[in-house]
């Protein structure tokens, strides 16, 4: 795997294999939310699904055939991601917490090297901007998740 070459052979033979855990990791989300949020622990878990999920989107894309079909399918999913990161970490009735703002920091980097390889178009930007600033202009507070 240290090798560029290896990597890349590698990613392709497995792509469905990376699917499946992106989609696993989409699931393990929600339940981690069940568990007493505000913990060191359980933040920690929260940030490593929350990163590698936003990582392996941009992977697959990396492995995709078609290069239009590979974007638009690429911000779909990314879309997917800011949409729980909307409802579920930027609740306008809470203020953002430590954990908030570090998932909204994930979330501007991994978009930031979207940019940067031209796997995005201008619209998505413009909207992860407009979500993270949502986030990133309140203040501190307590929790950062919504409690259903």
């Amino acid at each position: 795997m240290l090798h560029p070459v290896d990597r890349a052979i590698l990613l392709k033979k497995n792509v469905g294999q990376l699917g499946d855990l992106r989609e696993t990791l989409k699931t393990y989300l929600p339940a981690i939310k069940q568990e007493s949020v505000g913990s060191e622990m359980t933040d920690r878990k929260i940030l490593l699904v929350w990163d590698s999920l936003l990582k392996l989107t941009v992977l697959i894309h990396q492995v995709e055939g078609d290069a239009a079909a590979a974007l638009h399918e690429t911000c779909d999913r990314m879309e997917e991601c800011m949409e729980w990161l909307s409802a579920e970490v930027l609740d306008d009735d809470k203020p953002m917490t430590e954990l908030g703002r570090t998932l909204t920091r994930a979330l501007i980097l991994v978009c930031s090297n979207m940019v940067t390889v031209s796997i995005c178009h201008l619209n998505f930007v413009m909207r992860c901007i407009k979500l993270c600033q949502k986030g990133l202009l309140r203040g501190n507070g307590s929790s950062a998740m919504k409690s259903r």
